[in-house]
């Protein structure tokens, strides 16, 4: 039987999550275009530049039966996701159309191991109860900080909590995590690794890069695309892997 998703951004990134794990199967865009609307796909076309809200209903019309998020076994949320370039052609990462707002319904995924969320929009961390095999979870920006960690005191299989700060520094926040490091729980959000440093000092680099050259790709200054995100070229989303490919194309540029 299907579940219900009140925010419609989580569940496209559960169909994702499904595609990637072979649960269901890809959802062909360009037979879409050809078959459904009776033209060919176009990343330069109109549409592409833009959530399209055809392609939209299409994806939000899959059922997502109990049955599949059971055996979901990895969500991971990065901005590189198929089924945003699905919606949107051209996104380019900037808008919040894919941040999840609220996480009712994921406690159906019942066999989920792993949960990396990149950005939200969530305040609450309830509808994790229900993730009682979860042994990782990582939350890197969220748009308010979370006002009770309470609910991972009941994820018994937790291993790795790293929530990069995103929570209230309240004594009641500071007893759940510490009652978790008392489990052998490890919370890197307490206590970061100094390797972790010269990573984080990366993604920050590249994170400045993919808006520089989004401006520029606004802007047709295809020059500083390729000035900003070549450089990282092996780590670029496939939103800015486009924005890339495209500048090359029209430089004239291998």
């Amino acid at each position: 039987m299907p579940v219900h998703f009140p925010d419609q951004a989580l569940q496209l990134l559960l169909l994702d999550a499904a595609w990637s794990e072979g649960l269901l199967p890809r959802f062909d865009k360009v037979g879409f275009y050809r078959d459904q609307l009776g033209i060919a796909w176009d990343y330069d076309a109109d549409y592409s530049r833009q959530a399209d809200p055809r392609m939209l209903a299409e994806l939000l019309a899959i059922p997502l039966d109990a049955d599949v998020l059971a055996r979901i076994t990895k969500f991971h949320w990065d901005g590189a996701n198929e089924v945003c370039s699905a919606v949107w052609s051209q996104w380019d990462g900037e808008d919040d159309m894919f941040d999840i707002r609220d996480l009712d319904g994921i406690g159906a995924c019942t066999g989920m191991r792993s949960l990396h969320l990149i950005s939200g929009a969530f305040r609450s961390i309830a509808p994790l109860r229900g993730l009682r095999g979860l042994q990782e979870l990582k939350i890197v920006a969220l748009d308010q900080p979370l006002s009770d960690l309470g609910p991972l005191r009941e994820l018994p299989g937790l291993k790795i909590v790293d929530l990069n700060g995103n929570y209230e520094k309240t004594s009641a926040n500071a007893q759940v995590l510490a009652d978790l490091q008392s489990r052998g729980v490890n919370i890197t959000a307490r206590d970061e690794a100094r390797a972790r440093g010269d990573a984080q000092y990366r993604a920050r680099q590249l994170m400045s890069a993919s808006e520089a050259a989004a401006a520029a790709f606004r802007e047709k200054r295809y020059q500083d695309v390729l000035k900003q995100l070549q450089p990282f070229e092996a780590e670029l989303s496939e939103s800015d892997r486009k924005k890339l490919g495209f500048a090359r194309r029209q430089l004239g540029v291998a």
